[in-house]
């Protein structure tokens, strides 16, 4: 009888003939037989050879079998090793000396051939199902608290285990649920064949460090770096596939590029800085010039416009040149937002194309602000330009402004609560996608082509309304527009409750959705005392019922206040429901989340400023 792996036996008998003896029993057996004539001998064979068993005689000089099998016991490397006595002291006394030293089992002198064979072969049978359980259990430990992944495919691919790091990777619960599925459902389609050719590669040799798209069952890609190495598993073969998410590792090198890159851009702004003085310098003194000569009052007005932009970009200069060496500009003079925004409607106005119509709507009354003059300039006709951009089949843009006070600001920023002059840059544009929302403020992202956009404006437009204290807003839903909110501390110091006079409502009718009936009859008494007139609905039956009735009445429903906190999906349902109904209607949610196809969202908590304010801002949104 062979097997593919022959258990090991060391036999020991301090006799020439007791070795020979067991030895011709045993042989053709498919055992692999070691031999030892005495004690020290037999551990130094065994620590060599770890053998499956031992049959070991008792009676040998200088160390008999009962001190051996004691030594063998206290080494935590051979102590798992069965042991067989071969003894001829047919006593109770001898067994449980044998027994208290640790032996397995006990075969009398002289023994019967086939007994022996039979006793030793179920032994070594059973150590091996003993270790082969003890290796597994090793082994699935190992994997079970693994911080990698790690999925063990056979050779075709198909899944036999998935150890938990895996599991969370893939957003799924259930192993059970993989187990005989194909690996390649979690590859994505770029990555199928690379993964193949990976799979291939890893029968023969290992494969470390190879990077994959992987897709997770929320259907989410994320890359992974991968090692693969070949094992036998029950003899049978099968591939080890180690499995690290490197999402994380892949934005700090995106970081460190991009960092690299201003580094180079601060190198290089200097020199170029200091050529575009160069280039401004005639053309202001041209200006002045031309300047004298002109009589009209048209000419007058683009010289003077040509003079003002010119001395902006001097300034704007001086600005790279204080990046380039690492000085941050300084932000402390008064500024009357009133006259800037007229500045920049005068440029915009001539460089919009005649499909795209213009507007600014900005109060007598408007706050000062403490800044950079300069650098706010910069911020809205940044923000203009990019709106402009957005509209290339043409539509409308307005430049907005107001006075506001923040009390619950939003969790993202760092600004203090206070007092705020909001600037609105509203398109009617292409709109942003949603993945590209949480992108658009980092430094070289663009959606624009290569000739188009460098990636910096927005990043730069951030970045200078921060050092300013405020912070920035974005609202936008695709081939409708986008709307940038820029909120900048106003230099007027008093408090909260004297800022302004609360916007009053023109007697718009409001539908007030909320599943909560106090909290709804609360928010109807304090927008009725505001001039509003109100509906309620409390389910999304009496919210169409409300909403049919205004319609056979022929009254017009001006804007739904929606509640998404106490049901998200619940709110989700009424207003796909509601813009199935009326594709127009402005609907308002309520909530710290903001549904896609709501109009503007309003956070919790809220006071009643921020309630009034938002409803103007979408009433008269939706009279443009």
């Amino acid at each position: 009888m062979t097997t593919k792996n022959p258990s090991t036996i060391l036999v020991v008998d301090d006799e020439l003939f007791g070795r020979k003896a067991l030895g011709g029993l045993l042989a053709g057996q498919g055992y692999n037989l070691l031999y030892a004539k005495n004690g020290l001998e037999t551990l130094e064979i065994a620590k060599q050879q770890i053998p499956d068993l031992i049959l070991l005689d008792v009676v040998m000089p200088e160390m008999d079998g009962f001190e051996v099998c004691r030594r063998l016991r206290s080494d935590n490397v051979l102590s798992d090793i069965p042991i067989v006595m071969i003894t001829a002291l047919d006593n109770t006394e001898s067994r449980l000396q044998g027994l208290e030293a640790g032996a397995d089992d006990f075969i009398t002198k002289p023994f019967n051939g086939i007994e022996l064979r039979a006793r030793i072969r179920t032994i070594t049978r059973l150590n091996r199902y003993r270790r082969l359980l003890s290796e597994r259990a090793k082994f699935q430990q190992t994997v079970e608290f693994s911080p990698n992944g790690i999925v063990i495919v056979d050779l075709k691919g198909n899944i036999s285990l998935v150890n938990p790091a895996m599991l969370k990777m893939l957003q799924v619960e259930n192993a059970n649920s993989l187990l005989g599925d194909t690996f390649f459902q979690f590859v994505a389609e770029d990555s199928q064949e690379k993964c193949q050719k990976l799979l291939e590669r890893g029968q023969k040799n290992p494969v470390l460090n190879q990077e994959l798209l992987f897709v997770n069952s929320q259907k989410m890609n994320f890359p992974v770096e991968i090692d693969i190495g070949g094992f036998l598993l029950e003899d049978k073969a099968m591939l080890q596939v180690v499995v690290r998410d490197i999402t994380e590792k892949k934005k700090l090198q995106t970081m460190l590029l991009n960092n690299q890159r201003q580094e180079i851009l601060g190198t290089i702004s200097g020199s170029i800085a200091h050529d575009l003085k160069n280039v401004l310098t005639p053309i202001l003194i041209a200006t002045e010039m031309l300047e004298a000569q002109v009589v009209d009052e048209r000419g007058k007005r683009f010289t003077s416009m040509i003079k003002r932009s010119g001395n902006h970009g001097v300034l704007l200069v001086q600005q790279i040149l204080k990046f380039s060496k690492g000085n941050k500009a300084k932000s402390s003079d008064t500024i009357e937002l009133i006259s800037l925004i007229e500045e920049i409607r005068e440029i915009i106005g001539i460089t919009l194309s005649k499909t795209v119509s213009f507007n600014a709507e900005v109060p007598s009354d408007l706050w000062p602000v403490i800044g950079d003059a300069t650098q706010l300039h910069q911020v809205i006709l940044n923000l203009c330009v990019n709106a402009r951009d957005a509209m290339p089949e043409g539509g409308k843009l307005t430049i907005s402004a107001r006075n506001i006070y923040w009390e619950n600001l939003p969790i993202e920023t760092t600004a203090k609560p206070g007092n705020y002059v909001e600037i609105a840059v509203s398109d009617t544009g292409t709109g942003i996608a949603s993945e590209n929302l949480v992108h658009i403020f980092e430094p070289f992202f663009t959606t624009k082509s290569a000739d188009k956009g460098t990636g910096l404006g927005l990043f730069t437009v951030q970045t200078i309304v921060r050092n300013h204290n405020g912070f920035l807003r974005v609202e936008s839903t695709l081939n409708k527009g986008t709307t940038f909110l820029v909120y900048i501390p106003a230099s007027k110091s008093i408090e909260a409750e004297e800022f302004f006079e609360l916007p009053l409502g023109q007697g718009e009718l409001v539908l007030i959705v909320n599943d909560e009936v106090s909290l709804g009859g609360m928010i109807k008494e304090t927008l009725e005392g505001y001039g509003y007139n109100t509906l309620t609905a409390n389910t999304l039956l009496e919210t169409i019922v409300c909403y049919e009735s205004c319609k056979e009445k022929k009254q017009k429903l001006d804007v739904v206040l929606l509640d998404i906190s106490t049901s998200v999906n619940k709110a989700e349902e009424i207003l796909q429901i509601l813009k199935g109904l009326d594709q127009d209607i402005r609907v308002i949610s309520i909530g710290n989340e903001h549904p896609k196809n709501a109009d503007r969202n309003l956070p919790k908590p809220h006071n009643i400023s921020e309630l009034l304010s938002t409803l103007r801002h979408v009433l008269e949104k939706s009279n443009y």
